[in-house]
């Protein structure tokens, strides 16, 4: 059962084997799945390290990471002026008629309501950040 999922798994991200010759006397036991046809290319087997059976996999592969710079915000809810949101919800509340909305029609207001009074009274930090870019 685990040999099947393992084999789906290698199908499934399109994964090969590159290591085609022998690692460890007539048998190739390592495995290199990679989805780079690089690596196909550059794969070398050279010879045990010390008093070690196996044979040693030795490959190279261009590793290029783009880096974007961003900035991040972020509301400080510690900092935030409780008292005046108090205020600000409790006027905008208190003309509602609550009988004679539905309760989606009333939630889509509070929602709206709780919005502003982030914006107004929550201060915002912001932070420098690395996005890295898929290549």
């Amino acid at each position: 059962m685990q040999q099947e999922k393992l084999i789906k798994l290698i199908m499934d991200c399109f994964l090969e084997q590159n290591a085609h010759t022998p690692t460890r006397k007539d048998n190739t036991l390592g495995s290199v799945l990679t989805n780079e046809v690089q690596t196909r290319d550059n794969l070398k087997v050279t010879a045990p390290i010390d008093n070690s059976d196996h044979n040693v996999l030795r490959w190279e592969i261009e590793c290029n990471i783009n880096k974007e710079l961003c900035s991040r915000a972020k509301l400080c809810f510690n900092k935030a002026d409780y008292v005046e949101m108090s205020k600000f919800v409790s006027k905008m509340l208190q003309s509602i008629d609550t009988e004679s909305i539905s309760a989606g029609t009333l939630w889509h207001y509070f929602n709206s309501v709780m919005q502003k009074c982030i914006k107004r009274f929550v201060p915002v930090s912001t932070s420098e950040c690395v996005r890295h870019k898929l290549l």
